[in-house]
């Protein structure tokens, strides 16, 4: 879907209305995530390369980020997703001071990093 069609769906749609859909895989190690994004895409070159965690870039997120993370199931609208982040965020001693505005930005800046996609844009 060209950028036009995508900005039309996602001007439409309320953010707290969007259904988040992870892109990549992910690791976690002492209770956060690590995004894994393949550094390759053709399929030819990771045939040529043994599989090792070299083959791809590792982004760590914070424990705010990691709760995040955990709740994308693709099912989940990004209000859902705001409404258990506050609880689990509560359980580990992190205020939730504004989260929705939190977790609608931090939405958008996986979305532009290309890490998450939105149902409402892949159905369309």
């Amino acid at each position: 879907m060209n950028f036009f069609k995508r900005r039309k769906v996602l001007k439409s749609i309320s953010a707290m209305d969007l259904i988040p859909v992870r892109i990549h895989g992910h690791d976690e190690q002492a209770g956060k995530v690590i995004v894994l994004v393949p550094k390759f895409t053709s399929k030819v070159i990771h045939a040529l390369f043994p599989r090792t965690q070299a083959l791809f870039f590792r982004i760590k997120l914070d424990e705010t980020g990691s709760v995040i993370w955990k709740h994308i199931s693709g099912e989940d609208t990004v209000g859902e997703i705001c409404k258990e982040a506050v609880t689990d965020l509560a359980n580990i001693g992190i205020p939730d001071e504004d989260m929705e505005e939190r977790v609608s930005r931090f939405m958008t800046i996986l979305y532009e990093r290309r890490l998450i996609t939105f149902r409402q844009i892949t159905d369309a």
